[in-house]
């Protein structure tokens, strides 16, 4: 009988990939279960999905809606409307064999099934590239206290899908040591692509990657092993900028636009509020000062300019504030537009007046919230208004979290300082940081389910550093 057991370890090989797979899938579905019936927010006033098991979001229906009209209207323009059709198409698959709730809940479950897997590839490549199978343990077992990964599983969202997406990617582009290998690769990033499309920069990272590890190929195979990679995304890209010019009369490369179109109603002021809002370093994703009565919240960090004081910030407030109030139709229109020259006007002097708090300041800030951010907060909601009991909980979920983005803060000083340089290692950094480069400082984000996908990376960097630190120990009692 094959021996499929370390004894030192007392636990499966890797190798075993049927017992770790298994083992996953156990826990994901604990996990499944334990969030389905705490955190679902499905009731029967939910429009669509009224039996639908999991978590719904705002923009859950922003991309299975345009599915639904596309079935009871067969017209394909629905397909190229505002979302990239990554996450709908395997709804759509799903809507022609169940109604919308039960295809749904089977979506969901395989997310759940898919992040399993993608928990075995990430532990495995972990394990492959610091030749270490004691690695392998460690990364599943941190993965899987990293809940937050798991909570997305049962949210009608984007996030599961794409987690797996990278990792599996990933996983195949480190072992393309075949043409069919490096397709994969290229096939789940343009799957990720078409949900998320701010992994669409991540093509050149991977290139980039490949080119490195491989430059002592001829450079005729290196093309061709580049032009498989890029199959899949051309494929996909192409039915998109198609599908785009043909129903809106455009080439888009992704989105049309970062925001939905109802932000774009010329009729209410709500893309040059946010506009506002990111440059004079307010939260534009949670309730502010700008938007309550609140007198707790705290001021505004400018509150004066060349062309607007307290005073007017004060009077801006209360614009805002009786804006949804007016029923009124003429009179909401004129103080719409004049709500937009105030908000434009006043961000471009922040600019004008103070560019180092716009070019610096503010970015510091929302570098430091999305990073301070609680990666449990879509669960639980601020620490504030939760049940007090599940404070230390939640904490402590939260302090792994935040452990782990400390040392990856440290590691590239620590990895310079013992010049041990690894273009594995250094892929996985540039990955992460641009996940917080792309989301604070270009959109100014502060909502960390954003970096979702990286959290698994992280915990792979984390390993390293852990395994890196070991080894120094023992070497230091040698000696």
């Amino acid at each position: 009988m094959k021996r499929i057991f370390n004894y030192q370890l007392l636990m499966p090989q890797p190798s075993h990939w049927t017992f770790w797979i298994g083992t996953a899938l156990l826990f994901k579905f604990l996990y499944f279960i334990f969030f389905i019936k705490f955190f679902s927010n499905v009731t029967l006033d939910v429009h669509l999905f009224t039996n639908f098991w999991g978590t719904l979001a705002p923009d859950t229906y922003t991309y299975f809606e345009p599915i639904e009209h596309l079935i009871l209207q067969q017209d394909f323009s629905f397909l190229f409307k505002f979302r990239m059709y990554g996450y709908g198409l395997p709804y759509l698959f799903l809507r022609y064999f169940f109604e919308p709730s039960t295809a749904l809940n089977v979506l969901i479950t395989i997310q759940t099934i898919l992040s399993a897997i993608s928990v075995y590839y990430l532990s495995l490549m972990a394990s492959n590239w610091l030749k270490n199978s004691a690695v392998f343990y460690f990364v599943f077992i941190v993965y899987f206290l990293l809940i937050s990964i798991s909570f997305y599983d049962i949210v009608a969202l984007t996030e599961s899908f794409s987690t797996s997406c990278l990792i599996i990617s990933i996983y195949f582009l480190a072992h393309s040591n075949s043409n069919v290998k490096i397709f994969l690769s290229g096939g789940f990033l343009a799957w990720g692509i078409f949900m998320r499309p701010v992994f669409f920069p991540l093509v050149l990272f991977f290139i980039i990657y490949h080119i490195y590890q491989n430059y002592s190929l001829q450079t005729k195979k290196l093309l061709i092993h580049i032009f498989i990679f890029l199959i899949p995304i051309i494929i996909f890209e192409s039915i998109w900028l198609v599908g785009m010019k043909k129903y809106n009369g455009k080439f888009y490369l992704t989105t049309p636009s970062l925001f939905h179109p109802s932000y774009l109603d010329s009729n209410h002021h709500s893309m040059e509020k946010i506009n506002f809002l990111k440059t004079i370093g307010e939260d534009w994703e949670k309730t502010n000062w700008f938007t309550s009565n609140d007198p707790e919240l705290a001021l505004p960090y400018v509150t004066q300019t060349s062309i607007f004081n307290m005073d007017s910030l004060r009077q801006l407030k209360l614009e805002l504030i009786q804006f949804d109030t007016i029923s009124n139709t003429a009179s909401k229109l004129k103080l719409n537009i004049d709500l937009k020259r105030k908000l434009n006007s006043y961000a471009q002097a922040i600019k004008i007046d103070y560019p180092l708090v716009y070019y610096i300041i503010n970015p510091i800030k929302n570098l430091i919230r999305i990073s301070v951010k609680s990666s449990t907060h879509r669960m639980f909601g601020e620490y504030s208004i939760m049940n007090s009991s599940l404070k230390f909980f939640r904490f402590f979920l939260d302090l792994i979290f935040w452990l782990i983005e400390i040392v990856c803060i440290l590691t590239p000083f620590f990895y310079v300082r013992v010049k041990y340089c690894r273009s594995f290692f250094v892929l996985l950094l540039s990955i992460i940081a641009y996940f917080y480069i792309i989301h604070s400082l270009v959109f100014k984000s502060s909502d960390n389910r954003y970096l979702l996908p990286v959290m698994p990376l992280m915990a792979m960097v984390f390993s390293y550093s852990i395994s890196l630190f070991t080894s120094y120990l023992n070497s230091f009692k040698r000696n």
